[in-house]
């Protein structure tokens, strides 16, 4: 879609409609996308050559390692996210101590639907987990 569309990038990104019609899959709020930001991501994912290869990897691979993770995760993903609904739960089984939270209403990009939400909960689980870390006085 994004190939198709991106001769008309200017004429799409301009209204909160056309930025409705291309962003509906990835936001629940698509018209709140400022009309630069919508032009320009268009365009990136029209002249993007691995979009299908990354799409397959990050829906069907699992990365190596993730048992190594020591610091805080905290694992977000919307409820009304249409492209790939089950991805981040996935690493739960795989990230030691990774926390979810599903985010009610939002799509997949929940930072971008409700920026103060999301920021306002990775502050919070932050702020736990500094709260959680032992105290290590100098000997």
């Amino acid at each position: 879609m994004a190939t198709t569309l991106a001769p008309f990038a200017p004429q799409v990104a301009a209204t909160g409609a056309g930025r409705s019609l291309f962003f509906t899959m990835e936001r629940s709020r698509p018209w709140q996308l400022p009309g630069d930001d919508a032009r320009q991501l268009l365009m990136s994912f029209a002249g993007a050559p691995a979009y299908l290869d990354t799409v397959r990897a990050s829906t069907f691979e699992v990365p190596t390692g993730l048992e190594r993770i020591t610091c805080p995760v905290l694992l977000v993903q919307g409820t009304a996210d249409p492209l790939v609904p089950m991805q981040t739960p996935r690493y739960l089984a795989f990230v030691p101590h990774a926390r979810m939270r599903w985010l009610p209403g939002l799509s997949h990009v929940p930072i971008s639907d409700d920026p103060e939400g999301v920021a306002s909960l990775m502050l919070r689980f932050l702020a736990d987990a500094d709260a959680d870390e032992p105290v290590v006085s100098p000997s």
